[in-house]
C-alpha cells in the first residue's frame, strides 16, 4: 500500500536499480542484493503483478500486497523512465482490432508517397502477408491475419466489428462482416486460444481472420498472396504430412 514500508523502501532505491523491459509485461529488476524478474500490467481495478523475490513469494502476495519491486516499478512508470502496459481485456482487443481495420481513406492518403520508399517501408521490419506450407500435395500458400486485412483493404466496402460471450463457461469472440457494395452479412466465431493472458486478443483476431474468409473475394485473395510472394512478406512454415 502507498505508505507502507515496502513504498517507502521503493521510492528511496527504486533510482539505484536497472530495469530491463522484457516482453509480455515482464521487467528484469537488477539490484544491489540481487536479479528479480517481475511482471506487472495495468488493469481496471489495479495492476496484475508478480515478483521472483522472497518477500513477493512468501509474505506479499498472502497479504494482497505488493514488494518494493512493484511498488518501484510503478514508480519508475509514473516518473515515465519505463512503461507498464495494459494487461489483455475485451476493451484492449477491440481496440487491436479498430486499428487493424482502420478507416480505409487512411490508407488512401499514403497513395502521394513515393512509390520507392513505400515499398522499402512494405518490405522491411512487417509482419507477414502469407504463410508459405510444404505439403504431400505441393506448397501451399495461406493468408495470415494481416492478409486478410489487406485484401480487406484492396476489396474495399468491408466492415468488421467484434464482441465478447461466454458460453457454457468459456469465452468466445464472434465478429459480425458487412459488404456493404454487396449488402452481405456474415457472422463468424473464434473459441480457440493457448494463452489464456492473451486470450481476447487472439480470440478477436481469430474471429476477424474467420469472418474475411466468407467475405473477400478469391481473386482478391489470390491477388494478396502473389504481392506478398513478390515482396517476400512470407513465413515458411514446417512440412505438414
Amino acid at each position: 500500500m502507498i505508505g507502507s514500508e515496502r513504498h517507502k523502501r521503493a521510492t528511496k532505491e527504486w533510482e539505484s536499480w536497472m530495469i530491463e523491459e522484457k516482453e509480455d509485461g515482464y521487467f528484469e529488476v537488477k539490484t544491489e542484493r540481487g536479479n528479480y524478474l517481475c511482471r506487472i500490467q495495468r488493469e481496471k481495478d489495479g495492476y496484475r503483478f508478480s515478483c521472483s523475490c522472497q518477500d513477493f513469494t512468501y509474505r506479499a502476495s498472502k497479504e494482497n500486497d505488493l514488494c518494493k519491486h512493484g511498488y518501484g516499478l510503478i514508480i519508475a512508470d509514473t516518473m515515465n523512465t519505463i512503461q507498464i502496459h495494459q494487461a489483455d481485456s475485451p476493451e484492449k482487443a477491440k481496440e487491436h482490432v479498430r486499428k487493424m481495420t482502420e478507416d480505409q481513406e487512411l490508407i488512401l492518403k499514403v497513395d502521394d508517397m513515393d512509390e520507392e520508399l513505400a515499398i522499402k517501408e512494405t518490405i522491411e521490419g512487417v509482419e507477414p502477408l502469407v504463410y508459405t506450407i510444404q505439403t504431400k500435395e505441393g506448397t501451399k500458400h495461406v493468408l495470415s491475419i494481416r492478409g486478410w486485412i489487406q485484401a480487406m483493404m484492396i476489396q474495399g466496402n468491408i466492415k468488421v466489428d467484434v464482441e465478447f460471450e461466454e458460453v457454457g463457461g468459456k469465452i468466445i469472440a464472434k465478429a459480425t462482416g458487412v459488404d456493404t457494395k454487396h449488402n452481405v452479412s456474415i457472422s463468424a466465431i473464434a473459441e480457440r486460444y493457448t494463452r489464456d493472458e492473451f486470450k481476447f486478443t487472439t480470440l478477436a483476431s481469430k474471429a476477424v481472420r474467420n469472418a474475411l474468409k466468407k467475405l473477400v473475394l478469391p481473386a482478391i485473395e489470390q491477388k494478396v498472396i502473389e504481392e506478398a510472394l513478390t515482396a517476400k512478406r512470407v513465413i515458411i512454415l514446417e512440412q505438414v504430412e
